[in-house]
């Protein structure tokens, strides 16, 4: 018989790191820093943000479109980059951003073809996955933060939306899950503060105790 799998646990980036990352990378508006700072407001996946382009932002509407993804893929003993789409059907859509996050986008895009690969900034080669992920370990060393991978960005948006009181069903649309269930189970992780906050509002005893 097979032991059961262990969920392995991941621990979201605090009010306080996220506001650490934002001060290192706001000033710059670097088109390679974008997608740092659209996971932790949207919850992209590393694989949909490497190859995002510019004419996949919305600025009329404030929306992101996710319409392809990119992995390395080994094949005939070799790995290259394919680009396709997302992993499910859920997986293509349409996510709102913050308007300070679309200001942000305006100005780090500025310049590029619609057509440019925004991390890269070219149009003929989007960013390899495994090297975001070395750029983003490397950006948490300069703002002092522990490592993580670049995953924990997407878990940090779905807990921040909860939080906040975005229904669930919307948090999942967002994520580009195929049902509800997924993201309870995986990318929900409410903080001491907030549980403590929640548990406030069915306090019936009127500070008579």
């Amino acid at each position: 018989k097979l032991p059961a799998a262990k969920q392995r646990k991941i621990e979201p980036f605090s009010s306080g790191e996220l506001a650490q990352l934002g001060k290192a990378l706001l000033p710059s508006g670097n088109h390679k820093d974008v997608g740092i700072l659209l996971s932790a407001n949207g919850g992209l996946r590393l694989g949909e943000v490497c190859v995002l382009r510019v004419s996949d932002i919305d600025f009329q509407n404030g929306t992101v479109s996710i319409e392809r993804a990119v992995q390395r893929v080994r094949q005939n003993g070799k790995t290259k980059l394919i680009i396709q789409t997302p992993k499910s059907e859920k997986s293509v859509r349409v996510i709102p951003l913050p308007n300070d996050m679309m200001a942000y986008l305006k100005k780090a895009v500025s310049g590029l073809s619609q057509n440019a690969y925004i991390l890269t900034g070219r149009t003929d080669k989007p960013m390899e996955p495994r090297t975001y992920q070395y750029y983003f370990e490397s950006v948490l060393r300069q703002c002092g933060i522990r490592k993580r991978s670049y995953h924990t960005l997407r878990h940090t948006y779905a807990t921040r939306c909860i939080e906040n009181g975005i229904d669930v069903k919307s948090v999942s649309e967002m994520l580009g899950h195929a049902d509800v269930t997924t993201t309870l189970r995986l990318y929900v992780h409410p903080s001491l503060d907030s549980k403590r906050q929640a548990i406030q509002k069915i306090s019936f005893l009127g500070g008579v105790a």
